[in-house]
């Protein structure tokens, strides 16, 4: 008997642990999108500063779609914030079918987060490699 309760109070530490972590990498997660994002979008307006006379008209589309692609990741993940504390919020109430909106949003938002940084990086590096 003594064992089995051992056994449970290890579980329950590892569990415990295991979430904190997991906590952990989610907000890691969010600054990294926030910081890639943003860097990105800093880098590539400050390099439009080398290409003013020499940039190919038939281009200017790949660094707007890029500077939206950045700027719509950025929102995505502020946008997942707000959920991700509705979904906390809910789940204090003990509202757990909202919780679970809220959090199936927080997940969706994040992967378009993603998704746009990607592209954005991308359309950016087609811009430079057509206009070097």
């Amino acid at each position: 008997m003594a064992d089995n309760l051992e056994d449970n109070e290890r579980e329950k530490s590892r569990y415990e642990f295991h979430l904190k972590v997991r906590e952990y990498a989610g907000r890691e997660y969010d600054r990294l999108i926030v910081i890639l994002s943003g860097g990105a979008l800093t880098l590539s307006i400050g390099f439009l500063e080398h290409f003013k006379d020499g940039i190919n008209t038939c281009t200017k589309w790949l660094i707007i779609g890029s500077w939206s692609s950045l700027f719509l990741s950025l929102i995505s993940i502020l946008i997942s914030q707000l959920t991700s504390l509705k979904s906390i919020d809910a789940e204090l109430e003990e509202k757990e079918m909202l919780s679970n909106i809220y959090n199936n949003f927080t997940t969706k938002l994040n992967v378009i987060s993603l998704f746009f940084l990607i592209l954005g990086v991308m359309l950016f590096i087609v811009f430079i490699s057509w206009n070097l």
